[in-house]
C-alpha cells in the first residue's frame, strides 16, 4: 500500500485548504427527510437504523447520513460508508445490464415457473418469488419492474454468472461477490456508497463512476492546487444502448412496478427496491437526471425487520429526500430509451409479420411514447401496462 503524501499526514507543518464536494443544503435536505419519516412513520421506540447517500451525476458526494443518532449511544458509526450489508433485489439491475449488453431485449419473454438449479458441489436450489406465486410468460421489462426472482435467476443461467460478476465489478462493486447462483438475488454484501455509485454508472450511460468527496487541495496561501478532482466518470462498462434500455426498465419500476411510492410529479425517475431474503436489510436506490440517492434500512445487530421492505419505508425516505434536493429545480429527462421494437427470431410469434404490424402501430402513434411488451400489449404512457 502506497504511503500518503506528506501534506496529508502529521509530518507536515503546513496549513492545508480542502474544498469538498459536500453541499450543506443537500445534507440538510437528507437529514430533514430522514427525521420526517422517523417522526411520522416509525415507532419512537424503534431502534431501526437508516442511512442515505446523495451523489451528483459525475460522482461528487453531496451528502451522507450515516445513521440515526440515539441519546444513549456514544459515537457515530457511518453505515453509509463502512457497513457491508446484503443487497437483495437491488442487485438485479446488474444481471439485466449484462444481458442487455449481450444483445438481449427488454421485450424478450421468459417463463416464470418453478425451477431448480443444480450446481456442482452444491445442494439443489429452488428459488421462489417474494409473493410465492408464478406468473408464466413475462417480458424482461416486466420481470425487473415487478422484481420477480425466478426470471432473473433463469436469465443469469443463460448469460452466465461470470458476465454478471464482470458488470457488477465494472460498476464498482468491490466487496466479495458470491460464487453461486444466489448471487443474482443479492446475497453478497456491499456498502450503500458502493451501490449508489454503481447506480450512478447506469445514470451516466453505462460508464463506471468513482465517488469523490474532495475537489481541491492546496496549501493555505498558495494559488496552485496540489490536487484537483472534477469528475469521477471512468471507463465504459456496458454500451450506451444497453444503459438507455436499462434506465427505461428502472424508470418503469418506479412508474408501475415495485418502486411506485418513489414517484414525484414532474420528475423522471428510475430506481430499484431491495429486500433481503431474511428481511434484515431493505434498500431503495434510484436517480433523477441530476442526482443518485441511495437509502438503506436495517438493525445494527442484524435482527429481521418487521413489516419493512424496500418498497416501503426506504422508498419513502428516498422520495422525501429527492423532493427536498430537487426543489425549485426543473425536471430534466433521464438518459433512457423509451421505445422498443424487438421480436426474437425463435419466439415462435411470426417475427417478420409481427414486427411489420408493430411498426405500423408506431407510425400511427407518431411521437407519443410507446412501450410494446411481448408483441401483444401496448402502453402509451396513460395508466399501467
Amino acid at each position: 500500500m502506497e504511503s500518503e503524501p506528506e501534506f496529508l499526514t502529521r509530518k507536515t507543518t503546513e496549513d492545508v485548504f480542502t474544498r469538498t464536494t459536500f453541499d450543506p443544503r443537500i445534507q440538510k435536505s437528507a437529514e430533514d427527510a430522514l427525521a420526517w419519516v422517523y417522526e411520522n412513520r416509525i415507532d419512537p421506540e424503534s431502534k431501526v437504523q437508516a442511512a442515505i447517500v446523495v451523489i451528483s451525476a459525475d460522482g461528487a458526494i453531496r451528502a451522507i447520513v450515516g445513521g440515526r443518532q440515539f441519546r444513549d449511544v456514544e459515537g457515530q458509526f457511518n453505515r453509509a460508508v463502512h457497513a457491508k450489508r446484503q443487497t437483495g433485489s437491488a442487485f438485479k439491475p446488474f444481471v439485466y445490464a449484462a444481458a442487455l449488453d449481450l444483445g438481449r431485449s427488454p421485450l424478450e419473454v421468459i417463463v416464470d415457473e418453478p425451477v431448480t438449479i443444480r450446481a456442482p458441489g452444491a445442494p439443489a436450489w429452488s428459488p421462489r418469488n417474494f409473493t410465492r406465486r408464478n406468473y408464466g410468460a413475462v417480458t424482461l421489462l416486466d420481470a425487473l419492474s415487478r422484481s420477480l426472482n425466478i426470471p432473473v435467476v433463469k436469465l443469469s443461467q443463460e448469460i452466465g454468472l461470470d458476465a454478471v460478476r464482470s458488470v457488477a465489478e465494472g460498476f464498482g462493486i468491490r466487496s466479495g461477490l458470491a460464487s453461486g447462483p444466489a448471487l443474482v438475488l443479492g446475497v453478497s454484501e456491499a456498502s450503500l456508497l458502493e451501490m449508489s455509485s454503481a447506480y450512478a454508472g447506469f445514470q451516466n450511460k453505462g460508464s463506471q463512476v468513482v465517488p469523490y468527496g474532495v475537489s481541491e487541495l492546496r496549501l493555505l496561501g498558495e494559488t496552485e492546487p496540489l490536487i484537483t478532482h472534477h469528475s469521477g466518470i471512468q471507463e465504459r462498462v456496458i454500451s450506451e444502448k444497453a444503459a438507455a434500455q436499462l434506465n427505461y426498465m428502472l424508470h418503469r419500476a418506479v412508474e408501475a412496478g415495485s418502486g411506485r411510492r418513489a414517484r414525484i410529479p414532474g420528475l423522471e425517475l428510475a430506481g430499484k427496491t431491495g429486500t433481503t431474503q431474511s428481511h434484515r436489510d431493505a434498500w431503495f436506490i434510484g436517480f433523477s437526471a441530476d442526482y443518485v440517492v441511495g437509502v438503506w434500512m436495517g438493525h445494527d445487530d442484524n435482527r429481521p425487520l418487521h413489516g419493512v421492505t424496500g418498497s416501503g419505508l426506504p422508498t419513502e425516505i428516498w422520495r422525501e429526500t429527492m423532493i427536498r434536493i430537487q426543489a425549485d429545480m426543473p425536471g430534466a429527462p433521464l438518459p433512457r430509451s423509451p421505445t422498443f421494437l424487438a421480436v426474437r427470431e425463435n419466439s415462435g410469434t411470426g417475427g417478420t409479420q409481427v414486427a411489420r404490424a408493430l411498426l405500423r402501430v408506431l407510425l400511427l402513434l407518431g411521437n407519443r411514447e410507446v412501450t410494446i411488451c411481448a408483441a401483444i400489449r401496448i402502453s402509451t404512457g396513460q395508466g399501467r401496462e
